[in-house]
């Protein structure tokens, strides 16, 4: 699909970080969930998660994204 214009197309991607959290009974590993304008390759949204990211997380992403008014 050819790119003519901002926020046309974003591109999803996760990042599991090298950072550990705990607390008295567990222990999570955060993990960062981008999306990318393919135009301007400029981040457009974002969610933390810190659990293997879900429809919940991706759902939320995507409402961030489209409340911003970037895609």
């Amino acid at each position: 699909m050819k790119k003519s214009y901002n926020g046309q197309v974003a591109e999803l991607d996760t990042i599991k970080l090298d950072l550990f959290i705990e607390d008295e009974k567990e222990h999570f590993r955060p993990t960062i969930i981008l999306a990318v304008d393919q135009f301007t390759r400029k981040v457009v949204g974002q969610c933390i998660s810190l659990s293997t990211p879900d429809q919940a997380r991706i759902k939320e992403l995507l409402q961030n994204i489209t409340s911003k008014g970037d895609v």
